[in-house]
């Protein structure tokens, strides 16, 4: 690839990477020319770069690899990061500064990301795991009263498996994002969904630093807190496991270090 400081954006879906994304393009940070538009899960749109969001839609299709992995294993070979590095190559050709929103790419950041882009620069964010699962309990169950009574009667039957399957890709997701940006702490800032309006000016003069060179925009611009507040979610109804805990308090730890670069 070109010489691109390139920016990843990402975390464990229902974190809030929609509203980090569109605040740092507010910010003026060229985010992809061609964006996924919004829906009934996120109006105001997802802010992911089409191409890169369908690359690795692809390759989770083809290595069989669910939204919500079931397992640890991400099965990556040299003809995916061949692929991946001709679309970067195409895609970033004329620009010198860009980033690029996925939450999709937490799962490829250590087979695949760090070896294709070793000079990326990541910003995450994450956000505590009862209201991730909350989260994605009223999406899935969204999805399934719009499909019809059938899927909803299936999802009320199986909706303790699926909020424990949540559990487990927040887990998942979270590792794999600890581990990538423990090992590159001058490459990599984290956020907390709910310490955003304190850490986000904080995040914004370190990614200038790198050389982003972006406008100072209030977070509290592009925010709407409705979205985001407890009360729109239901209680959760099962224990966290203790892993679950430990990677939160993880984030958190490493989000703080990372924030005083």
């Amino acid at each position: 690839m070109n010489n691109t400081r390139l920016l990843i954006i990402s975390g464990m879906h229902r974190s809030g990477t929609s509203l980090l994304a569109g605040w740092l393009q507010r910010c003026g940070l060229d985010v992809g020319d061609q964006l996924l538009p919004g829906n009934f899960s996120n109006a105001r749109g997802h802010f992911e770069d089409e191409d890169i969001m369908r690359f690795q839609q692809d390759l989770m299709l083809r290595k069989g690899i669910h939204v919500f992995p079931k397992s640890a294993e991400v099965p990556v070979d040299e003809s995916d990061e061949s692929e991946l590095q001709a679309l970067l190559a195409s895609k970033y050709v004329a620009k010198s500064v860009a980033g690029f929103k996925d939450p999709r790419t937490c799962l490829f950041l250590n087979q695949l990301w760090a070896n294709v882009l070793p000079d990326a620069y990541s910003i995450f964010i994450f956000r505590h795991p009862k209201q991730v699962i909350a989260s994605l309990e009223k999406r899935e169950e969204y999805m399934m009263h719009r499909s019809g009574l059938l899927k909803t009667l299936k999802w009320n039957a199986m909706r303790f498996k699926w909020l424990k399957r949540f559990e487990k890709a927040y887990v998942f997701y979270n590792k794999q994002l600890l581990e990538y940006a423990s090992a590159r702490p001058e490459r990599s800032v984290i956020l907390e969904l709910a310490e955003l309006e304190a850490q986000a000016p904080l995040g914004l003069n370190i990614l200038n630093r790198w050389g982003f060179d972006l406008n100072a925009v209030p977070i509290q611009e592009v925010k709407d807190d409705s979205l985001f507040t407890s009360t729109a979610l239901k209680p959760l109804t099962i224990p966290l496991q203790q892993q679950t805990i430990d990677v939160y308090n993880q984030l958190k730890e490493l989000s703080k270090r990372s924030l005083e670069q």
